[in-house]
């Protein structure tokens, strides 16, 4: 049973993360951030959460870089830019869905009343029972003003455990995520008879070029729509202009 459940987690989890085309450390941070969401109790709003922040952190990086345009700054240089990989934090909020997500919110609420000095009120079948009613909901909406309603007393020991839980998973998981990694390009480099540092670069300048195609491809894809706004579809004759009929004759004769 454990060999068949690490077959799957390194098949459907492990490989498609260090086959990320990112940096180590981008990837590694993108898992990180995306296990400490996805361990708060606020499903349904998690993948939000890492498109918020990954444009929170677009937004502070060109901030840094207005105010310090030059790298030789040193206050520029003491600023950590923010940037992780957006894939990889959205598919690790995933942790908390349909199957897990109740035997771990059960334990992030067990851990929260332990760390608060509380007692556990709420058995596994009537927090289940309680979730149950919140996802009964029609919708998203309902279904987060339920939870407030239903959770009552439960629901601040369990967010506590989730910062907790969340706090210590991602801070473990960005160094093991940058091992994998690493270990996964060390071994194609050698299979390719190269260094991990030429492969890195090769594999950075390959990242370079497909980013400045994509640019390329959105900026010409903005073009097209800016001249379709401005005066029809790229290409398309211009409208013909008004002329008299031909059995009719025109004005002043």
């Amino acid at each position: 049973m454990v060999g068949l459940i690490w077959k799957v987690t390194k098949k459907k989890i492990i490989a498609p993360l260090v086959g990320l085309k990112d940096s180590p450390e981008k990837i590694a941070l993108g898992v990180a951030i995306g296990l400490f969401l996805g361990l708060m109790p606020t499903v349904g709003l998690q993948m939000s959460f890492v498109v918020a922040l990954a444009a929170l952190g677009r937004a502070y990086n060109e901030l840094v870089r207005r105010a310090f345009p030059s790298r030789t700054v040193p206050r520029r240089s003491a600023l950590p830019e923010l940037h992780f990989n957006i894939p990889a934090g959205v598919a690790m909020v995933w942790i908390t869905n349909p199957l897990t997500m109740v035997p771990l919110y059960y334990g992030m609420y067990l851990i929260g009343t332990l760390s608060m000095g509380m007692e556990a009120l709420v058995s596994f079948a009537g927090f289940k029972a309680k979730w149950a009613e919140i996802l009964g909901s029609p919708t998203l909406w309902a279904q987060i003003k339920a939870s407030f309603v239903v959770l009552g007393e439960i629901a601040w020991p369990m967010f506590v455990g989730g910062v907790i839980s969340g706090l210590v998973c991602g801070t473990a998981a960005y160094p093991i995520t940058k091992w994998l990694v690493v270990r996964h390009r060390t071994k194609k480099a050698a299979k390719l008879g190269l260094t991990y540092a030429e492969f890195a670069r090769r594999l950075a300048a390959e990242f370079e070029r497909e980013n400045m195609a994509q640019a390329g491809a959105a900026q010409a894809a903005g073009g097209e729509v800016a001249a379709a706004a401005a005066g029809g579809a790229p290409g398309a004759d211009p409208p013909a202009a008004d002329t008299p009929d031909a059995g009719t004759p025109a004005a002043g004769t």
